[in-house]
């Protein structure tokens, strides 16, 4: 940041817009301009709001804050605000601009999270002239393309190291020694293992209170800590005590991305799990619960497990 770069509010460096337009007027209308929501494209309709390039920001809900540049020649919805800058301002050094910005200090409300722009217009920011601000945005834009490009390249790499270890797992569990045998899978789960879901209606989340599970927090990832798990009223779990965590158990999803599979760290002692996960302990003495993980992710385990879910519908 220069020294010499006046310093301006938001508010005084572009203007806000709002959009009456609520999702389910869109079923019938088809056409050529996009309509965006929080997660990204709804579908193309016959209208637009905004003939140039222009910034949205998310207002309220789960993607409180979120912050998108849109082409010209489009709209949103109205949980989505416009953010509009003034001339001067070249519209990528704005968007840039507020990348910068932690609007989760504006954040209004728990239940439903809200931020309202008479908030955060006051929120000031280092403005150079118009041809410094384009010089700003090239190295930018150069410096995106590239983080880009690497993250491609890293997917690529993970996409073949993931066909390397199922390939290398599928020979493990495919050549399997004299002394391997056959069991119901009833017979190597823990006698306290119920196999059965867990919280229907976790209600609205409390702070410091009792972590639960939920299918949107399974993901690629091994095991699953406490940190960004929903928290709750310890009350809502006093029936679900059969799906109370003692640690080390595998989390299988039951719904919605069936058959992902992540094991809960031993600081889930205490939590719980939502409807649409089964928790599974197993019988040490029979199976070592990693060993099972592994066979759980295994195409073997996933196909019949895929296989059902097709069978169920």
């Amino acid at each position: 940041m220069k020294q010499n770069w006046p310093i301006k509010k938001l508010k005084d460096i572009c203007k806000k817009a709002s959009s009456n337009i609520s999702q389910n007027q869109l079923d019938n209308n088809e056409g050529d301009y996009p309509i965006y929501g929080a997660s990204g494209v709804i579908k193309n309709v016959n209208f637009y709001h905004q003939d140039n390039e222009y910034v949205w920001i998310v207002k309220d809900g789960a993607w409180i804050w979120r912050i998108t540049l849109l082409p010209a020649y489009s709209s949103v919805i109205g949980t989505l605000q416009y953010l509009i800058p003034n001339d001067g301002i070249d519209i990528r050094f704005f968007y840039y601009s507020l990348l910068s910005i932690d609007f989760l200090q504006y954040k209004n409300g728990s239940t439903i999270p809200h931020i309202y722009f008479k908030d955060y217009a006051e929120h000031s920011l280092s403005i150079p002239s118009l041809s410094e601000q384009k010089r700003i945005v090239l190295i930018l834009d150069r410096a995106f393309e590239w983080i880009e490009q690497t993250r491609i390249n890293t997917d690529k790499n993970l996409r073949n190291a993931n066909k390397f270890f199922e390939s290398y797992l599928k020979n493990i569990l495919t050549n399997k020694n004299e002394d391997w045998r056959k069991e119901e899978f009833q017979n190597i789960t823990n006698k306290n293992c119920s196999l059965w879901y867990g919280i229907v209606q976790p209600g609205n989340e409390f702070n410091n209170w009792l972590p639960v599970v939920r299918p949107t927090d399974l993901t690629n990832n091994q095991y699953i800590y406490k940190k960004g798990l929903k928290l709750i009223d310890p009350k809502l779990a006093d029936s679900y005590k059969r799906t109370t965590l003692v640690g080390g158990e595998l989390l299988l999803c039951v719904r919605g991305t069936t058959g992902i599979i992540s094991i809960a760290s031993d600081e889930l002692k205490g939590a719980n799990v939502t409807r649409g996960i089964v928790p599974i302990r197993f019988n040490e003495e029979i199976i070592d619960f990693k060993f099972a993980y592994y066979y759980f992710i295994s195409s073997f385990i996933q196909k019949q497990i895929q296989e059902k879910r097709i069978e169920q519908h």
